[in-house]
């Protein structure tokens, strides 16, 4: 049986997956940072020619 934990970190992912980003953020805490990628491969972006 799973726990409400993991059935709520899971519909956030599958909302996600949806383009519905909210619920997935909402698992964070309040005063977490993001800071995303700094260097390296940018997979959602094309490569410079």
């Amino acid at each position: 049986m799973a726990s409400p934990h993991f059935d709520r970190l899971k519909a956030a992912y599958e909302a996600a997956n949806d383009g519905d980003l909210d619920a997935l953020v909402g698992l964070f805490e309040p005063d977490t940072v993001w800071c995303g990628v700094e260097r390296g491969m940018l997979w959602w972006r094309t490569t410079p020619s």
